[in-house]
């Protein structure tokens, strides 16, 4: 299955022929395997060859007879002179672990909870007023399970717990419809959610901050740049007054991330099917973690079970 081009640059068509190369390869690396197993290694060697980008190559000529001259025309790059032993090129950019906003927010609500579980285990005003709110909605309620003790969560919850009976108890005698909208008062939603109105104010102060930083520019503005931005954060900070260029820059910065993230994904998958697991790096380990994290969101900060008709963030 070849891949499908991802652009006109030089660069780009080689890395999408490449990986068209490498597909044909990896199917012809199953058929030795079962057919000629004493020559799968060859397969796998130009396997490693593709994902690592390696391979020989050898211009030969006499003295002075124009040999750097047609590496640059052919690379359309400077050649470093006869003599000079440099390394290659490093990549400009270092893929990051995560969204910036969504970091922030996984901070905010691992504090928030560490302060609630000490005040539902001991603050009768602290556990009605959570009462009265109906609680966490349930995403935020199961992160908070996985972080209070149990008898923390059989005190704290125990008031809420007692209006949910008394509220059965009553729609127990009254017509199917009432009981139905009595209940559903007593479920707690995003928009009502302490949580849920924790990761929402940490996430707007989070995106004025983080895009005041690029308005003013220098190393700081960079960097909030080349952070790897997910989908929701990048769409809902196009949606400020952002200005036309800042936007491209950003958007530009966020393909090339993506790109090098694809890059250390495809790398990854080739390596593991030559069974050379020993030479994945770190960066390509984690390259699947942070396409999740550009996609959706890291797990702390965007995963909250929403309803149909709750709110969600970004909209």
């Amino acid at each position: 299955m070849s891949v499908p081009p991802v652009g006109t640059s030089p660069l780009r068509d080689y890395v999408a022929a490449k990986h068209e190369v490498a597909t044909l390869v990896t199917e012809a690396l199953d058929l030795l395997r079962e057919h000629r197993p004493e020559s799968a290694v060859v397969a796998e060697e130009l396997i490693v060859k593709l994902a690592e980008d390696r391979f020989n190559l050898a211009v030969v000529g006499q003295f002075k007879r124009g040999k750097s001259t047609l590496m640059n025309a052919v690379l359309e790059d400077a050649v470093r002179s006869p003599g000079r032993r440099e390394g290659p090129r490093p990549r400009r950019h270092t893929p990051t672990s995560g969204c910036p906003i969504c970091a922030t927010q996984s901070q905010a609500i691992f504090q928030f909870f560490a302060q609630w579980q000490q005040q539902l285990a001991t603050d009768r005003r602290a556990q009605r007023a959570f009462a009265a709110a109906g609680g966490f909605c349930p995403g935020h309620t199961w992160q908070f399970q996985q972080l209070a003790a149990p008898q923390d969560l059989s005190v704290g919850y125990a008031p809420l717990v007692e209006l949910l009976q008394r509220d059965v108890a009553r729609a127990a005698a009254e017509p199917p419809l009432v009981a139905a909208s009595r209940l559903k008062d007593r479920l707690s939603s995003s928009e009502h959610c302490p949580a849920c109105r924790v990761l929402r104010d940490t996430e707007r102060s989070s995106l004025l901050e983080h895009l005041a930083r690029i308005a003013a520019g220098g190393e700081s503005g960079q960097a909030a740049l080349e952070a790897g931005w997910c989908l929701a954060h990048l769409r809902a900070a196009l949606q400020t007054d952002l200005g036309p260029a800042t936007a491209r820059r950003l958007l530009e910065e966020q393909a090339e991330q993506l790109e090098v993230t694809l890059e250390d994904m495809r790398s990854y998958s080739l390596k593991r099917t030559a069974v050379r697991r020993g030479i994945i790096n770190t960066r390509e380990a984690e390259a699947w973690r942070r396409a999740l994290v550009q996609l959706v969101g890291e797990r702390a900060a965007r995963g909250v079970v929403l309803g149909d008709d709750d709110a969600s963030w970004g909209a």
